[in-house]
């Protein structure tokens, strides 16, 4: 599509935004998460800009509450187009039941453009195995037809639900998570069994991954602690509905036409991506948004921070950690057609160390994270929790080194605040979206419904 033709078709969307004709009105944007439109990169891609802003405000009119989700999935998405080498990145959604992780994948799964569903791969129902199969009822001639790996290189794995994958016993959790491991290390994977042989490829093969699962239970973020961290973790609880948004949900009726506007502001999106800026030649190559000294600090004490959060022992070396979070960040840049990593373009960078501790300590840091500090009457209010559990979250978040607690004495309060190698993680403040519910660890024995 020709670059005036793609501005024409934009424009000519916005005219007619579903909703407005209604008498809707777009959200006035939380500057939590929405794109600040007034900061315009003259060295970069103005229909990037363009489309970006249209899908915002469509995600604003029809899930204001996902805009940070939205902005985290398609930054994933956008890696594709990154000049540089890259290794896998991997993102998973984690949240209740009904907490839209199945509307993000929805709205990119509902993308009608060719372009952009040659870039998806779908698979609802996925095991590690299946990257490099071994299945004895397979004849080795078959067999290289069904590997996974080679079908997923250079475009974005989407499984709806992980829950069985990440769920058993610790052993076996732990052993599908190293083969997990090793392709995520991009350099392909080889295996060898006593009914097919040796199996599998060698070489780059990097891809994205955009998953979704349940909580999960304690178990299973131990088991693939002893991996290292190649996962990361998006919270998508949300502030639960109150009885006016049930009402007027009741009243619209489905969410099928929500989800549609979204996909078409999507695909108009990806589409102008994939087509002018991704490829071995691309019409217009990107250029790779520089990271400042000031978002550098940022990533490495998200990284330093990510490290020592998912934690069981000796915290891993945080070198693979803060090159795919500089990856993201670069991504989430020239996907709004940026050449510089600002501020607002880590806020879900911020959410995804809240996301990496533990479930019950999620709400607690998602809170933290927007003050300098904090003392435990405050954090009582917000979480809406007894002061006694507020004292004990402050006391867990500070066991991982991330924060430092002064405990209170005669008339002074207990603060929580930033440990010094964490203090970047409060640049450029923006808030999370995890709800302030004190939420519960799941055990095995819950249900794993998505």
């Amino acid at each position: 599509m020709a670059r005036g033709n793609f501005n024409d078709a934009v424009q000519g969307h916005i005219e007619h935004v579903p909703g407005k004709d209604m008498g809707l009105e777009i959200a006035a944007p939380d500057r939590s998460a929405v794109t600040h439109k007034a900061d315009k990169d003259s060295d970069g891609c103005e229909f990037c800009s363009i489309a970006w802003e249209y899908f915002i405000d469509i995600v604003m009119l029809n899930y204001a509450d996902l805009v940070l989700h939205f902005e985290a999935a398609l930054s994933v998405c956008a890696i594709l187009g990154l000049p540089k080498l890259w290794r896998p990145f991997s993102l998973i959604f984690e949240g209740p039941s009904g907490a839209a992780k199945s509307t993000v994948m929805n709205v990119i799964l509902g993308t009608s453009s060719k372009e952009v569903q040659d870039r998806l791969y779908r698979s609802d129902k996925f095991t590690p195995a299946a990257f490099v199969s071994q299945a004895a009822n397979v004849s080795k001639k078959d067999l290289a037809k069904i590997h996974l790996l080679p079908r997923i290189k250079n475009r974005i794995l989407l499984t709806p639900e992980l829950g069985p994958t990440f769920r058993g016993k610790p052993q076996e959790v732990e052993d599908r998570w190293a083969t997990v491991a090793r392709v995520l290390d991009g350099r392909g994977l080889r295996t060898d069994s006593g009914t097919q042989g040796r199996q599998g490829f060698e070489g780059d093969f990097p891809f994205c991954w955009i998953g979704a699962t349940t909580y999960l239970p304690s178990a299973a973020f131990a088991a693939m602690a002893n991996v290292g961290n190649r996962v990361f973790f998006f919270d998508t609880h949300p502030p639960r509905p109150t009885l006016a948004d049930l009402t007027r949900v009741a009243m619209r009726g489905g969410s099928g036409e929500n989800e549609s506007a979204c996909s078409n502001a999507c695909d108009s999106l990806l589409y102008h991506y994939f087509t002018q800026h991704y490829g071995d030649h691309p019409e217009s190559p990107i250029l790779c948004p520089e990271i400042g000294q000031e978002a550098g600090q940022f990533l490495s004490s998200a990284a330093w921070s990510i490290a020592r959060l998912r934690a069981t022992g000796i915290p891993e070396y945080e070198y693979r950690i803060v090159e795919a979070l500089s990856e993201l960040a670069r991504a989430r840049a020239a996907i709004q057609g940026h050449t510089q990593v600002q501020p607002f373009h880590l806020a879900i960078i911020r959410h995804i160390v809240a996301s990496a501790c533990k479930l019950d300590l999620r709400a607690a840091m998602s809170i933290a994270l927007r003050y300098e500090s904090i003392t435990a009457t405050e954090l009582q209010d917000l979480l809406k929790c007894t002061r006694d559990t507020a004292l004990k979250r402050m006391e867990d978040l500070a066991k991982t080194g991330v924060f430092h607690l002064f405990k209170g004495r005669a008339h002074k309060p207990s603060v929580l605040e930033l440990s010094e190698n964490a203090a970047y993680l409060g640049w450029g403040q923006q808030s999370s979206t995890i709800s302030g519910e004190c939420v519960q660890q799941p055990s095995e024995s819950q249900s794993s419904t998505f």
